[in-house]
């Protein structure tokens, strides 16, 4: 199920034109199918002939078969093109209008109150908005509300009868005809399973959405660290947490000693390069769904280490460090390294401005000392 349905929305992500349109073609086929079949029936039976009007139906038929072969025609170019990454909007826009109108003066010919073809217009609708866009949906679909209207008027001022395929609507107040008791529950089940389908993987969709949103705005795209953001939420929740349990945690801010020389002497290529391996640095030596590391802007970075006292969190600013220290970078054939100032401060009773004001005034030490370094503190209040 899994893989049918990563296969069904890959038609609807990622796909050309050409592709697309091959599958809404796809679907169209079978449900056009059906009322051809349908009718070449009831010209080959006389029980069944004698539900329609004779001359429509075979006028009817002729139409439907001159659609169906278009439709083919329509299947077998964009199959050819499928790989095409050309854009065609007129072809979406075309075709959008093909379906819809065609199910729209279908359904009027059946009674559009009686059959079930607006569920078969509605799919299609979704379909066309979802792969091409607004504009050939709402092209179609004010198509759409046109000839509907200009029915519902010729319908009140008698200019033509109702269901005009038929000698009788499907349904007169009585028992349904045998005929058309079967072929409304296959057309029914036509239109209702895959409509639903659509709609359920429209939902998949709109969900995987939602969550590619929601990394996205919680992450550094560069760095894949948490964004400044997400991080000063998280904190919030933390010093909340540890006011109430009055236990110490750890707040590192770092700063890249002289980001500004390796873009200016190295390339800024270079620079997102250093940013990336120092954010691939942190993501492993972090306690993974405990600590939070976030790139704050430019080459500064914050580390929020909950549960953890002044020397652990020393520890880890040092390996952090280290690691950084000892990478050798390359660019124009030359190699160079960066180091890394670091200030951190601890907190025991959650007071998080605090924190945040002790660990940049640390920084600050760090790079006035001379940079490639760590100095670290307790929250005054509760220094020993």
């Amino acid at each position: 199920m899994n893989a049918f349905v990563r296969w069904l929305e890959g038609w609807f992500v990622g796909r050309h034109d050409n592709a697309k349109c091959f599958f809404v073609l796809a679907l169209a086929l079978p449900v056009l199918l059906v009322f051809w079949l349908m009718q070449a029936l009831a010209l080959l039976d006389a029980e069944w002939h004698a539900l329609y009007r004779s001359g429509m139906l075979r006028t009817g038929q002729i139409l439907l078969s001159t659609l169906l072969l278009i439709i083919s025609l329509l299947m077998l170019h964009t199959w050819r093109q499928r790989h095409d990454p050309d854009r065609h909007p007129a072809l979406t826009c075309a075709l959008t209008l093909l379906l819809l109108l065609s199910t729209v003066l279908l359904g009027a010919a059946y009674g559009y109150k009686d059959s079930p073809l607006i569920l078969f217009w509605l799919g299609f609708l979704f379909v066309c908005r979802a792969l091409f866009g607004r504009k050939p949906a709402a092209t179609g679909f004010i198509a759409s509300l046109g000839v509907i209207s200009c029915n519902e008027i010729g319908l009140s001022l008698d200019w033509w009868e109702y269901a005009p395929l038929l000698q009788n609507p499907i349904y007169v107040g009585q028992p349904l005809q045998p005929w058309w008791d079967v072929w409304l529950r296959v057309l029914y089940d036509l239109a209702a399973i895959p409509l639903s389908a659509l709609f359920f993987l429209l939902f998949h969709l709109l969900e995987r959405e939602k969550r590619q949103l929601e990394y996205w705005v919680r992450t550094d795209v560069l760095t894949g660290l948490t964004s400044r953001g997400a991080f000063m939420q998280q904190f919030k929740v933390e010093c909340h947490r540890h006011a109430r349990s009055r236990h110490s945690f750890c707040l590192l801010l770092c700063d890249i000693d002289h980001f500004k020389q390796v873009n200016d002497r190295w390339g800024h290529p270079a620079g997102d390069e250093v940013l990336a391996h120092l954010g691939s640095i942190m993501t492993h030596t972090i306690r993974p769904s405990v600590d939070v590391a976030a790139r704050f802007g430019g080459e500064e970075f914050a580390i929020l280490l909950p549960e953890t006292g002044l020397q652990q969190a020393t520890q880890v600013a040092e390996q952090i460090s280290t690691q950084l220290r000892a990478h050798a970078f390359q660019a124009n054939g030359h190699s160079f390294q960066v180091t890394l100032s670091i200030g951190i401060a601890q907190s025991n009773d959650g007071d998080g401005e605090l924190a945040l004001r002790i660990a940049d005034d640390n920084l600050y030490a760090a790079k006035r000392g001379g940079r490639d370094r760590v100095v670290s503190a307790v929250a005054p209040a509760f220094a020993a």
